[in-house]
C-alpha cells in the first residue's frame, strides 16, 4: 500500500508526510509515502497502477498544472475504475482559514485532522496490507 500527497504547497505536504511517518513506525506498518506537488506522468502512472493507495488531495493545485484534486479523484474512479484506494480531498478557501494557518492557529487543526487520518492508517493499515497482496 502507498500513501500519495498532492499539494502544491510543500509545507502542507510535510506536515502530512511527517504526521503519517510517525504512525507508520509506531504500528510498524510497510506503506510507502510519496509526495507530488503537481499532477505528473508519474503521477498518472500511478494511478493507473494494480495497488491500493489511500490518495489525500489539494482541491487548488495552482496554476502550474492541468488537473486539479477534484479531477485527479474522478480520473482514479472513473478512468482508472479504482473503487478500493481512499480518496481523501482537502482544502482551505476562505480568508479566515488562511489567516488562522499564519497565525499557527489552523496549522494544531490541521494536526488534529492528520492524526485522525493516521489513525486510519494504524487501524486499516494491515486490512489493505491483506488486500493489496490478493
Amino acid at each position: 500500500m502507498k500513501v500519495v500527497i498532492v499539494d502544491d504547497i510543500c509545507e502542507f505536504s510535510n506536515i502530512i508526510k511527517k504526521s503519517i511517518m510517525q504512525v507508520l513506525i509506531e504500528e510498524n506498518l510497510d506503506v510507502g509515502i510519496l509526495t507530488f506537488d503537481k499532477y505528473t506522468k508519474e503521477l498518472n502512472r500511478l494511478i493507473y497502477s494494480n495497488e491500493i493507495k489511500i490518495y489525500i488531495l489539494d482541491y487548488d493545485l495552482g496554476e502550474n498544472t492541468s488537473k486539479n484534486g477534484y479531477d485527479i479523484a474522478r480520473e482514479i474512479r472513473s478512468d482508472a475504475h479504482d473503487w478500493y484506494s481512499i480518496i481523501i480531498i482537502c482544502s482551505i478557501h476562505n480568508k479566515k482559514e488562511r489567516m488562522n494557518y499564519e497565525a499557527k492557529t489552523f496549522s494544531c487543526h490541521w494536526r488534529i485532522d492528520c492524526y485522525s487520518l493516521v489513525t486510519l492508517l494504524a487501524i486499516g493499515g494491515r486490512r489493505y496490507e491483506r488486500l493489496a497482496d490478493r
